[in-house]
């Protein structure tokens, strides 16, 4: 799925580490993916991820990238476990993909450990 030219520069202008990816899929097309910063011309208007798990400072904020992955459409059930958890507003993604879910990006203090359910 194409992302629309506004919402890369919108994130970039933000400070998101956006890199490109495959066609439907989450793979960088990049090998030095990791390690470097991708110009705008880079990134075209295809398939874009970000890098977790490292310390960023996005619009003017420092701290630990981390995605909060919900794995389903469904808008209000969603926002019932955002109140329910007590989650704070962040920037929200829908994704592509077979679940056409979101992604909810925040900054955190200190590492972040990747999990898989609420355990």
């Amino acid at each position: 799925m194409a992302v629309p030219a506004s919402s890369i520069d919108m994130l970039l202008s933000w400070g998101f580490p956006l890199i490109p990816l495959a066609r439907r899929s989450k793979c960088p097309v990049a090998k030095s993916w990791h390690e470097r910063t991708f110009r705008r011309e880079e990134l075209g208007s295809g398939n874009i991820g970000t890098r977790l798990g490292e310390a960023v400072d996005i619009d003017g904020r420092a701290g630990t990238l981390f995605a909060f992955d919900f794995d389903s459409s469904d808008l209000e059930l969603l926002k019932r476990l955002c109140r329910c958890f007590k989650l704070p507003r962040s920037t929200c993604v829908r994704t592509g993909g077979q679940h056409h879910g979101y992604h909810l990006f925040y900054l955190v203090d200190g590492d972040v450990r990747k999990s898989s359910g609420f355990a």
